[in-house]
């Protein structure tokens, strides 16, 4: 995971220099043994819930290409992959409207029907 954001063409070094001194660095250094060999698929592909992944397009730590392959084995009540455009691992942050929209649009209606 970590060195997949290190590759990415958008970081600069000084980017990469701020990463490694602040919080975000030792924080991955911490979870690095947990994360680093996570294997989404190992929790399987069949939901019985609602499933919406939503991601940045530009996302180097959760790569877009893996997400949608992960994604087109899933079998749920409902699914949708969302790719937001003009953001990266912090969609959040980046397009907090697009979010809501999403979130407001899709998850929100389905939230009905769980009990």
């Amino acid at each position: 995971m970590i060195v997949m954001t290190l590759v990415s063409p958008d970081l600069t070094l000084s980017d990469i220099q701020a990463f490694r001194s602040g919080k975000s660095w030792q924080y991955s250094r911490v979870l690095h043994q947990d994360l680093d060999g996570f294997d989404l698929r190992s929790a399987g592909y069949d939901f019985d819930v609602p499933m919406i992944i939503i991601m940045g397009a530009h996302d180097w730590t959760t790569p877009v290409k893996q997400a949608r392959e992960y994604f087109q084995h899933i079998e749920a009540p409902y699914k949708k992959f969302v790719e937001l455009e003009h953001s990266a691992h912090m969609s959040l942050y980046a397009e907090p409207g697009r979010l809501l929209n999403v979130l407001v649009t899709d998850a929100l209606p389905l939230s009905a029907s769980i009990k």
